[in-house]
């Protein structure tokens, strides 16, 4: 195989399309033994197409190139390599070179039947960077055997779930993910609700929960409620241009949801029945009454916690009176005379039965990801925290009240 293309262009393919392969299954180092070609990208190339191609446990994207123009295919085969170690290569290639790929088979490679007849690598990769007929740069990367490759199906979906701008899809998850678990924890994924025509998107470790609705312009047949690894899911945002326009279809696999746009398709593993039937249940937080309300300017309760945190990393205690229009926080557990601080608000119209204590970080996280004054609402028994602004009403973050 040998084709000449871009650098720019190239490195752009390969860091769209190695989702598959750089997942932590696929780079789990016993796997990479057993199943090299999980952890890596395969390029195929002909007269007819140019695609790139990643595959495995979670995630599997095809990428063909919509622009030939500066693509040149001089020998038309496919080659699979470690796409960690390409993409190393590829980023000390200046963008505005040409690149040359040859691979050669070599059959004294091959499985080794003193290895139980695991795969090794079957040829070389030798990609060469040309800036004005002069060679930059000389890479050389093993390969390994195409036959080895996982092939995935990408034509077995038949229910369209809604269609969404690229840019929207990865703002949404950006915007929420902060509140999921942390990753191999019981909640690490994003739950995508859609129903009637709407489509909200929520983590949750148990203890928060953020929520946002898309935008006006998502187009949603069907109701249903799909689980996945949020990582995953903003990961593969970047393989679609911001403009791109993607569908989301439920594979006939249950296990997995399928997304595509033009000349990109990604499979993404979802949740088993039992991890999504264990999920919280995040929209139910809205059918809570939430009757005392205040609204704090957003830099000024920033600047007090970030204060407060000084004396108690952990929470501070916020003292919410009828009548005022301001409030006072203090450092949970500073004794009789409490560091503390005090900001503006709207005129309070109910006070809380008593103080109530919230985390400092989940405070500062929730403050970065609201546009606007921030509006505090309790539940009448106090224990149930909500966040929001009416300058960003598409984003909603709950909180549990903490002991002070």
């Amino acid at each position: 195989m040998k084709i000449t293309m871009p650098a720019k262009q190239l490195r752009d393919a390969v860091e769209k399309s190695s989702l598959g392969a750089l997942t932590k299954k696929a780079q789990d180092r016993d796997r990479k033994i057993i199943m090299p070609t999980d952890a890596c990208i395969k390029i195929s190339a002909s007269n007819d197409a140019v695609t790139f191609e990643s595959s495995s446990q979670d995630a599997s994207v095809l990428l063909e190139l919509k622009d030939y123009s500066a693509v040149a295919v001089k020998e038309n085969g496919a080659f699979c390599v470690d796409a960690k170690d390409y993409l190393k290569l590829l980023k000390t290639i200046p963008e505005d070179c040409t690149v040359n790929i040859s691979y050669e088979t070599n059959y004294t490679y091959g499985k080794d039947p003193l290895e139980h007849a695991l795969p090794r690598p079957n040829g070389m990769i030798t990609t060469v960077a040309i800036d004005s007929n002069s060679q930059k740069r000389i890479g050389r990367n093993d390969a390994y055997p195409v036959d080895d490759f996982k092939e995935v199906d990408y034509c077995t979906h038949n229910l369209k779930l809604f269609t969404i701008k690229a840019e929207s899809l990865r703002k949404c998850i950006s915007r929420v993910l902060f509140a999921s678990a942390k990753p191999d924890e019981l909640w690490d994924g994003i739950a995508i609700y859609i129903s009637d025509g709407k489509i909200v998107f929520a983590c949750t470790d148990g203890k928060r929960c953020a929520m946002i609705t898309a935008d006006e312009d998502v187009k949603a047949t069907v109701n249903q409620t799909i689980l996945v690894n949020g990582k995953l899911m903003k990961d593969a945002c970047r393989a679609f241009d911001d403009d791109a326009i993607i569908n989301i279809y439920k594979c006939e696999d249950p296990k997995h949801i399928f997304l595509c746009a033009y000349n990109t398709k990604i499979i993404l593993a979802t949740a088993s029945a039992n991890e999504a039937q264990g999920f919280p249940k995040c929209l139910s937080l809205h059918k809570h009454d939430y009757p005392i309300s205040v609204v704090i300017d957003k830099a000024d309760l920033l600047d007090a916690v970030n204060f407060v945190s000084q004396y108690n990393s952990e929470k501070s205690v916020f003292y919410i009176i009828k009548g005022m229009s301001e409030i006072k926080i203090e450092a949970a557990y500073s004794g009789d005379d409490p560091d503390k601080a005090i900001v503006r608000c709207a005129p309070i119209t109910a006070s809380l039965k008593k103080p109530v204590a919230m985390s400092n970080q989940f405070l500062i996280d929730a403050c970065k990801k609201i546009s606007g004054d921030v509006r505090f609402s309790f539940t009448k028994d106090e224990k149930k925290i909500r966040m929001d602004s009416s300058d960003d009403p598409r984003f909603v973050h709950f909180m549990q009240a903490m002991e002070i």
